[in-house]
């Protein structure tokens, strides 16, 4: 498949000019079937503390909270 589309993105240079993250960092935002404890410890353990920005939201509040 990607033969086909090769002559429509031309030859790759060999950089990469996908960005993720933010501001040069990595950003986590936990989704609903996450692990924020596992990936947060193997956030530290590969880039080190303070080298990602993370986003960790909680359980949904109950309609009759207030």
């Amino acid at each position: 498949m990607f033969e086909k589309s090769r002559s429509h993105i031309g030859e790759w240079d060999g950089r990469i000019r996908i960005e993720c993250g933010r501001d040069g960092k990595p950003f986590y935002v936990n989704g609903p079937h996450d692990n924020p404890k596992k990936i947060m410890e193997t956030l530290k353990r590969n880039r080190g503390e303070g080298n990602f920005d993370f986003l960790i939201g909680s359980d949904p509040i109950e309609k009759n909270f207030w």
